[in-house]
């Protein structure tokens, strides 16, 4: 069994729209960190070394979405692999930009709650558990860094963040995505019913249209038009 039937992505409505959403939101988001690691980086405030890290990243990274915004299969987005790269990717390069310039970003982590919560929204608890287990990895990230070992309250806010979210929005994703599918259905039966009608009058009118030579007229007509050859006129000697 592969990962797109594993996420069951296939069956989700507009996949195309969601991917061009996330993919543009993807692409604000490294340029806000370009402009602010260019912006330290000429300032020269603390050491370079982060900055110039981040810059790197952040700028692959639109490189990436870019790519993915011109060659991704938009037809079928499941059936590419640039997808699940960035389901993976997403909260990994959010991380990074705690890690490498947690002054400027560290108030920003409950988006990273956000990135993770949105996944399952748009594409399944199973996709939820996907991104949620990405973030658990990549904050590992955070005990090489001295502003979160020193900053305790914060990281434990962080932790209990991340640890609570199946805990509070597993069930909450599993009702919307029940929600979905029930009027997926509802509009399935409502567009079956549809054609049915549709069929129904267009039979009635070819069978209108069937019976109608076959009235008003003479019975030789009649006969000639139904498709019955008349019967033959006796003839008097």
């Amino acid at each position: 069994m592969n990962l797109t039937s594993h996420l069951d992505i296939k069956s989700i409505p507009e996949l195309g729209l969601h991917e061009r959403d996330r993919a543009w939101q993807r692409v604000v988001v490294c340029l806000i960190a370009t402009a602010v690691w260019t912006f330290e980086l000429w300032t020269g405030r603390f050491d370079p070394l982060p900055y110039r890290i981040g810059l790197v990243l952040s700028m692959s990274y639109l490189v990436a979405t870019l790519a993915y915004l011109r060659f991704g299969n938009w037809a079928q987005p499941a059936e590419g692999r640039f997808l699940y790269f960035f389901l993976f990717s997403d909260p990994l390069f959010f991380i990074s930009m705690l890690v490498l310039d947690p002054h400027t970003f560290a108030f920003l982590h409950p988006l990273l709650l956000v990135i993770v919560v949105r996944s399952g929204i748009r594409y399944g608890l199973r996709t939820m558990y996907l991104s949620w287990s990405s973030a658990i990895a990549g904050s590992l990230l955070l005990l090489t860094n001295d502003f979160w070992r020193s900053e305790t309250s914060l990281t434990s806010a962080y932790v209990l963040m991340l640890v609570c979210v199946p805990l509070f929005f597993a069930s909450l994703i599993r009702r919307i995505h029940n929600i979905r599918e029930i009027e997926h259905e509802h509009a399935r039966f409502a567009a079956l019913n549809e054609s049915t009608l549709a069929r129904s009058a267009f039979l009635a009118k070819v069978s209108h249209e069937l019976r109608s030579p076959c009235k008003g007229s003479s019975p030789r007509s009649t006969s000639w038009r139904c498709g019955v050859a008349p019967a033959p006129t006796p003839t008097t000697r």
